[in-house]
């Protein structure tokens, strides 16, 4: 499936009106059926669909690590995923009502009562970074942001060494772009204790315990955090950094890890 697609636009330049084609960001419902329950319903990109529920389970501590995961599969057609993971779900015990995932990050209800920062643990990684080197990963994951440049319509998310960008996702929902790349550090394997993960969205509380469940010891936001998500970098050990522009930055939370 296609990641944009073309509409005719008329656009208006003071007196001057023109008619053009112009490139929308495709948006697409995928629901996900866990041991055969209907879960949740996300509205997101299509692709790397796999990954996004892989990282999405994880987020919602429905699986503790990639073998956790029996089976799963992406049917296209009917904008399914099926997963069947080892854990057992009690429909009747653990959920409210299905929760519908919108591009804006809105969420109906919390689905299951352990997702809270009690089974959370803080971050004693020794992971140092320099300034210059989060000026460079910065740049690397902008040049790679082709789908933002085309439509301006996604938010970006990528896991990197201290030099590098591993892995990288855009996605019209930006908890959506960082499941992705959660999901798909589980899938190949990739240790994340070591590695700095960057946003374009802002950083809210739910995105920051996201973090500190994946055990990723910096975070870096081209935008705004909240006060709830700095009070929990705080406690849980995340190097918070906002405001990334350029070479600029601010760091918010447990500084000595930048150098």
């Amino acid at each position: 499936m296609k990641k944009t697609e073309t509409h005719p636009i008329i656009r208006i330049k003071g007196e001057r009106r023109e008619r053009l084609a112009d490139e929308v960001v495709t948006e697409i419902p995928i629901t996900i059926f866990v041991n055969d329950f209907e879960l949740a319903t996300i509205l997101c990109t299509p692709e790397d669909l796999l990954d996004l529920t892989t990282g999405f389970l994880y987020s919602e501590m429905l699986i503790k690590k990639i073998d956790d995961i029996i089976f799963i599969e992406n049917n296209e057609k009917k904008g399914v995923v099926s997963v069947s993971i080892k854990k057992k779900i009690d429909p009747l015990k653990n959920l409210t009502y299905k929760r519908l995932i919108t591009p804006g990050c809105f969420y109906t209800r919390s689905l299951f009562s352990v997702s809270s920062t009690n089974t959370l643990t803080k971050i004693e990684s020794s992971l140092k970074i320099t300034g210059r080197e989060i000026v460079q990963i910065i740049r690397e994951m902008q040049q790679r942001s082709v789908l933002f440049r085309k439509t301006g319509g996604v938010h970006t998310s990528a896991i990197c060494t201290r030099d590098k960008v591993l892995f990288f996702s855009e996605d019209i929902g930006r908890h959506n772009a960082m499941d992705k790349v959660i999901g798909h550090c589980l899938r190949k394997g990739v240790s994340t204790d070591d590695k700095v993960i960057i946003t374009s969205g802002r950083v809210s509380s739910a995105v920051l315990l996201k973090i500190v469940r994946a055990s990723i010891p910096v975070l870096i936001s081209r935008t705004a955090p909240t006060s709830e998500a700095v009070k929990l970098a705080k406690v849980f050990g995340v190097t918070l950094i906002c405001f990334a522009r350029g070479s600029r930055f601010n760091i918010y939370s447990n500084a000595r890890r930048i150098v």
